[in-house]
């Protein structure tokens, strides 16, 4: 297969199961249809989870749908809590043997306990509607990727610190996963949610997978894979080094409001031999070093030749305890993980300003920790962007922002 028609397929699918050479047996190396998490196996020993009803749930109102699932806004009848509703037809969606990876693996996040994390209170399977419900904290701000487009489109960069504090709390996050040896997948704006205080809490962990294949079968439609690492791209194996390549796309986009491969009118095929070749704008030398160091040290094209998010995490912790130290009374409320003040509070979309279903054309909606967007309720593009490949080709150009 020649290397045009592999990158084709690669972005018109990226998330087929993939056999390599030589791959077998890498313990961290995986196929996006991989459950790659490490955690303990009286977790994850039952294959199914209990039953219930949402009769504990009062439905606010719908804040996005997708082909297969629907989100709400509800209010937990006993204590009052606001929370987002994931509703789930996984029985039509998935294949048996995906459908138990996926609910396996919804059982694990049940477990995943960080203050930059979207929090799964809980989840079971409705007998009712035979569907998937999984209960999620709400996030009333909305997503950064809508932010950092509010952002753009005003003309209002980010300073120095908000980026440094920002990018501090994904960090934490994301280190948070890894040591627990649970990949993220699919690390981009549209899933890290803003809170009401302007922390950010890092959403849809690892199981965009579950959701997109099915998508792609039904549907052919995809989002941009503007934070595809290289060897995604090429349909290689990979590991947690692909979670770092999207963080490095990320706080490259916190600095320069835009994706550092995104180019108006490019086509599919370029877009995936930028990626593979690291071709991207160096952002401008008004940019601190350290920051421009870090983006470089991130966006490599070999993923041995990045850093561990261990490693990343204690630079970004140190310059911020160094340069941007928090005021006293803000470091003693500011709990282990959470940069004290993101500084975003006041720049975030508010209630009912949140993401908009894609394609719906309705107005704006509120952003739910869920992750309301395209296939299943998971955005499979950053805020602004689908795409329908349905008859087009090599050359079909992605959408404008």
């Amino acid at each position: 297969m020649d290397s045009t028609t592999t990158t084709t397929s690669m972005l018109l699918d990226s998330t087929r199961p993939v056999t390599t050479a030589g791959a077998t047996g890498r313990g961290s190396v995986c196929a996006d249809m991989d459950v790659g998490s490490d955690m303990t196996s009286d977790i994850t020993s039952t294959s199914s989870l209990n039953h219930g009803t949402l009769a504990d749930y009062q439905l606010d109102r719908l804040l996005g749908r997708g082909k297969y699932s629907q989100v709400y806004l509800a209010r937990e009848t006993h204590t009052g809590q606001m929370v987002a509703i994931k509703r789930v037809e996984i029985f039509d969606m998935m294949d048996p043997v995906s459908r138990q990876a996926c609910v396996k693996e919804v059982k694990i996040l049940q477990n995943v306990e960080h203050p930059n994390i979207v929090k799964c209170f809980r989840s079971f399977l409705s007998e009712a509607d035979n569907e998937l419900v999984i209960v999620l904290e709400w996030a009333e701000a909305g997503d950064l990727g809508q932010l950092i487009k509010q952002r753009a489109e005003a003309g209002q960069p980010f300073s120095e610190e908000q980026v440094w504090r920002q990018f501090q709390q994904v960090c934490n996050a994301l280190k948070h996963m890894h040591d627990r040896r649970m990949m993220h997948r699919d690390l981009k704006p549209s899933n890290i949610f803003v809170t009401a205080s302007g922390d950010l809490k890092l959403g849809d962990l690892g199981l965009s997978r579950y959701f997109s294949s099915r998508t792609l079968q039904a549907n052919t439609t995809v989002g941009t894979p503007y934070y595809m690492s290289p060897e995604v791209v090429r349909g290689q194996p990979y590991d947690f080094s692909s979670d770092i390549w999207s963080l490095g796309c990320l706080l490259y986009e916190l600095v320069a409001l835009r994706n550092p491969f995104y180019k108006e009118n490019q086509s599919l095929y370029v877009l995936g031999k930028n990626i593979q070749n690291c071709a991207y704008e160096p952002l401008p030398p008004s940019v601190p070093d350290e920051l421009r160091t870090l983006v470089t040290s991130m966006l490599q094209p070999q993923p041995s030749s990045r850093p561990s998010i261990s490693h990343v995490a204690d630079q970004v912790d140190l310059y911020v305890a160094t340069h941007h130290p928090p005021p006293p009374a803000a470091a003693a409320a500011a709990g282990p993980g959470v940069g004290a003040g993101a500084g975003i509070g006041a720049a975030a979309p508010v209630a009912g300003q949140g993401r908009q279903p894609s394609g719906s054309g309705a107005p704006p909606v509120a952003t739910a920790g869920a992750g309301a967007g395209a296939g299943a309720g998971m955005d499979l593009g950053i805020t602004g962007f689908s795409i329908q490949l349905t008859g087009r080709g090599l050359n079909s150009t992605l959408p404008k922002w």
